[in-house]
């Protein structure tokens, strides 16, 4: 929907306002989600007629879902999530029935900085009167003050004779400053940034044009093959064919001898247990890798439609399959490393990784039985990774690792170094008393060498200090409790925790 330029140049300066007023200092939650009430609805009424596909309804949905998450779960990774998914929507709805979201990732981060040049170019055209336009303003007002500024400080920096002589006018524009508040500029400065991409339009790079003329399915030009052509798929059928079948007996010694190792017989070995994992995963994964690589090379073009290609392509999809369960291999070992280490963010993330890797075998399997393309496996893969990240954003992993590795302390290794710097929403699962640690360091030998004996209690009491001095700024500013303490936690329930552990 086109709007007088104007009017958007307006609403993008109330949009700043309404930015400083919700977020300067302030605390995200609740008004990231009242904040999103109000702009989604703008986006959408911006860039009508709408054009929804299943992309930008994800997108969208996710968007909205992870705003309302922010309020109970308010961790970082779940604040980052939601504003990368604010940005994207934008050129979700600009860049309209985009099929890809590795595309439209691509146009997201280009709208970033492209909008902010649109600006600039279209200053020319919105008038206040027959006579001043924003450009004027612009080259006459805003350009010289900005290069006076400039080699004002660069000669006053150059000689201290000419500082001296203008320095009261220097130290009044920084006490004006410092009245309003340099950090009040900067949120309106990136406000102002941030309505220009959510609101304004941006040309789409060359990808979104490709985009929407791309096909999913490989198309036969030649559906008759002449002899030469034939003769060429016979001899790339019959090497693939030998390829895959002795590819397929090895790793099914590898599967047989890992599902005997690995799931049925492993035994923990101590310090052995990292290298096992750690190695035996980096080279695992990469193997899984190349050999989807390995499947796709010899179905990339007109072996797809051999009439004589269905051994290879059975060949092909046990391939994948095996492969599949390797890549249950790497989650079966991942799994003991827990097991006997603990939960940490990077275990985790290997197993967001390691489904995503599954179900990316599983869409090459498709892209050989329908006969689909390249671009097909890369909107498909990519919009796996866009559900993986958005469904991470849903839990609170502080919490979640904090609760389990404390209460499995019997049988994994406790970094309490990497706990104590957990979240504050963890606070109430890292409390443990003194006789507690002593249970804790007695069924760990290896642990109470590493650390000396109060240095839990230690580490907790430097992170219940922080947290008393955020409650009491809380309390001093009377502010939203939905705003302020993350993932649900009761002030009334921690604070006697915490003059517990202080005292």
């Amino acid at each position: 929907m086109r709007i007088r330029k104007k009017y958007l140049f307006l609403l993008n300066v109330l949009f700043t306002v309404i930015f400083v007023v919700f977020f300067f200092k302030n605390h995200i939650a609740l008004n990231l989600v009242l904040f999103e009430l109000l702009v989604i609805p703008l986006m959408l009424y911006l860039n009508k007629p709408l054009k929804f596909n299943y992309l930008t309804i994800t997108v969208l949905a996710s968007l909205i879902i992870s705003a309302f998450f922010v309020i109970f779960i308010n961790s970082e990774w779940t604040i980052f999530i939601n504003a990368i998914l604010l940005i994207i929507s934008s050129a979700a709805l600009s860049f309209k029935s985009i099929q890809s979201f590795l595309n439209l990732s691509v146009e997201s981060f280009v709208k970033i900085f492209s909008s902010q040049i649109r600006l600039l170019t279209r200053w020319h055209k919105p008038k206040f009167s027959n006579n001043i336009s924003l450009k004027k303003i612009f080259l006459f007002i805003i350009l010289p003050f900005l290069f006076l500024v400039l080699f004002v400080g660069l000669y006053a920096w150059a000689s201290d004779v000419f500082y001296n002589k203008i320095a009261f006018i220097l130290d009044s524009v920084v006490e004006f400053f410092e009245k309003i508040g340099w950090d009040i500029i900067l949120y309106l400065i990136f406000g102002f940034l941030l309505g220009n991409v959510l609101f304004l339009a941006s040309r789409p790079s060359c990808l979104y044009k490709k985009d929407l003329n791309a096909s999913f399915t490989l198309s036969n030009i030649s559906p008759d093959f002449d002899e030469k052509t034939i003769s060429n798929l016979k001899l790339e059928n019959l090497s693939g064919i030998i390829i895959l079948a002795l590819l397929n007996l090895l790793i099914l010694f590898f599967n047989v001898v890992d599902i005997n190792e690995v799931w049925l017989n492993f035994n923990f070995e101590g310090e052995t247990l990292g290298n096992f994992v750690h190695k035996g995963t980096y080279v695992l994964i990469f193997a899984i890798i190349l050999s989807g690589g390995i499947a796709l090379f010899f179905f990339r073009n007109k072996l797809n439609f051999f009439k004589n290609n269905l051994f290879i392509k059975i060949l092909s999809i046990v391939w994948i399959f095996q492969n599949f369960i390797m890549t249950f291999s790497v989650i079966v070992r991942n799994y003991y490393y827990i097991e006997n280490f603990g939960l940490t963010y990077k275990r985790i993330a290997l197993l967001f990784f390691l489904g995503v890797t599954m179900l990316g075998l599983l869409s090459i399997v498709l892209k050989i039985i329908l006969k689909k393309n390249t671009h097909f496996l890369l909107a498909a893969n990519s919009y796996i990774i866009l559900l993986a990240f958005v469904v991470s954003s849903f839990f609170n992993w502080d919490i979640i690792i904090a609760k389990y590795n404390l209460e499995n302390y019997q049988q994994n290794m406790i970094d309490v170094h990497f706990m104590s710097k957990l979240d504050d929403s963890a606070l109430p699962y890292l409390y443990k008393t003194e006789q507690e640690v002593e249970n804790i360091k007695s069924s760990q030998e290896k642990l109470s060498e590493k650390y000396p004996n109060n240095t839990y209690l230690w580490r907790l009491r430097i992170k219940s200090l922080s947290f008393e001095s955020y409650y009491k700024t809380i309390e001093d500013k009377k502010m939203i409790l939905w705003n302020n303490i993350k993932s649900g936690i009761s002030l009334n329930g921690i604070m006697p925790i915490i003059v517990h552990i202080i005292n």
